[in-house]
């Protein structure tokens, strides 16, 4: 009977493993990695947006502001 036959089970289970470790760490490396950066650079932008919004009275708070945003976006987009 083929279902207890324990050569043919550990070839699928021998495969089912390597296939699993192959997209493990290939959505670990690619996709994984990419989607981290993404949502921590909402985080970024969206924690920008409240701080500008605390601020609005302040003109020169909002220069400032604008401007080392800019350039931290700048220096984000540079390491990437």
């Amino acid at each position: 009977m083929p279902q207890f036959d324990f050569y043919t089970s550990f070839v699928q289970i021998f495969w089912i493993t390597i296939s699993f470790g192959v997209t493990y760490f290939f959505l670990n490396k690619t996709v994984l990695r990419t989607l981290a950066e993404v949502l921590k650079m909402r985080q970024k932008l969206l924690d920008y947006r409240i701080m500008l919004e605390k601020g609005m009275n302040n003109s020169v708070f909002n220069v400032t502001t604008l401007f080392s945003f800019k350039s931290f976006v700048n220096n984000f987009d540079n390491k990437n």
